[in-house]
């Protein structure tokens, strides 16, 4: 998603700003899993046995959820987080306390704009989730929470990709599912026919089609409690004191107006992210099939441009090349000197049509990372 530059320092006057130098899309629910496993790990070391103790059986009881340790479902970890008006404002009534149930409310609001319908993203969310990204991770780090890719990633990286396309269109939940439905409905197919692709995936429909009849139910059960339990919540302004610098180029960098949308008062940034705030009509994020044009060009551009991904652009240009052939295999006696001579050639001039294709990619995002 990077733009051909003549070197890489030019990159920061392309994008005026370091805050949108992404390559890739953050996946909302790895990042909600790995940053909700980090949280977890700093309230069971951070708050006493007792309070913790009664916050996971008001969990236990409003949610059914019992395991809170170890690799947790996001959906699971939306129930826990959102189930705060019932189960942690309830635990966490120590005053010293607050920046633990600010944390919670702020990652509930974040998840909850993340996987929301695309309908619903206009640019009030957009605005609430910079604020709440913002604020979530200066409250992380300001608690000792290491800052590691998923929190790096929530700020500055998911606002901005937010500025493109909705979380609900980029999160791999159904896609990250199907390697468990083809090692379920693999035996059953043969592969070695002539219609082993068409046998697996009538299969994989069959079965995703069940798992959407249940996913469906399950999240509608969820939506229920969710809307039951924030009812009569609203969400007030966001107030950020101390150093905002970072923030307030996010604002500027996407057009957020001041004035209209924040404002500064007595060493704060004020965001008008309240339910009571009149609409904000500017910026207007790109509609889903805006941004799907944006991401396909700026993709398609940046594997053209980058060797490690594709040499696409030299493999045109060279498919007509005749490919020498390869040399006859070496005497023992003349081993020492073909090694110097194939060690002081290039692979490249050799095999013109080759490709690299590793990346860092293939190291995917991964819970506990």
């Amino acid at each position: 998603m990077i733009p051909d530059l003549p070197q890489l320092n030019a990159i920061e006057s392309v994008f005026d700003s370091s805050i949108r130098l992404y390559q890739r899309l953050p996946d909302p629910m790895h990042l909600l899993e790995n940053i909700s496993q980090a949280v977890y790990k700093h309230f069971d070391a951070s708050i006493d046995s007792k309070t913790m103790k009664l916050a996971t059986e008001l969990i236990r009881t409003a949610t059914g959820i019992t395991k809170l340790t170890g690799l947790v479902p996001s959906y699971r970890w939306r129930l826990i987080w959102g189930s705060y008006p019932v189960t942690w404002v309830v635990a966490l009534t120590d005053p010293k306390y607050v920046t633990h149930r600010s944390i919670v409310v702020l990652l509930s609001l974040v998840a909850s704009i993340l996987y929301a319908k695309p309908e619903h993203r206009d640019t009030v969310s957009w605005l609430r989730l910079i604020g709440a990204s913002f604020l979530l991770h200066r409250s992380l780090a300001s608690a000792g929470v290491n800052i590691r890719l998923s929190e790096h990633l929530l700020w500055p990286h998911m606002p901005a990709v937010y500025a493109m396309i909705d979380g609900y269109n980029i999160s791999c939940e159904s896609h990250e599912y199907l390697w468990k439905a083809v090692r379920k409905v693999w035996p059953a197919i043969n592969p070695t026919a002539d219609d082993a692709v068409t046998q697996l995936v009538a299969r994989l429909c069959a079965q995703n089609y069940a798992r959407y009849l249940r996913v469906d139910k399950r999240d509608r059960r969820s939506h229920a409690l969710l809307y039951k339990w924030w009812k009569e919540q609203r969400v007030e302004r966001m107030h950020v004191t101390g150093d905002a610098s970072a923030l307030v180029g996010m604002l500027q960098q996407f057009g957020f107006v001041e004035g209209e949308s924040w404002y500064r008062e007595s060493g704060r940034v004020v965001l008008h992210t309240a339910s009571i705030d009149p609409p904000i009509s500017a910026p207007r994020p790109p509609s889903l099939s805006e941004s799907v044009t944006i991401i396909t060009e700026r993709h398609t551009r940046y594997v053209y441009l980058t060797p490690s991904i594709a040499n696409a652009h030299d493999i045109a240009s060279r498919s007509t090349a005749v490919l020498p052939p390869k040399p006859k295999p070496a005497s023992k006696s003349s081993s020492t000197a073909a090694a110097a001579v194939l060690s002081a050639s290039d692979d490249d001039d050799l095999y013109p049509a080759s490709v690299d294709d590793a990346d860092s990619s293939d190291d995917d995002y991964r819970p506990g990372r």
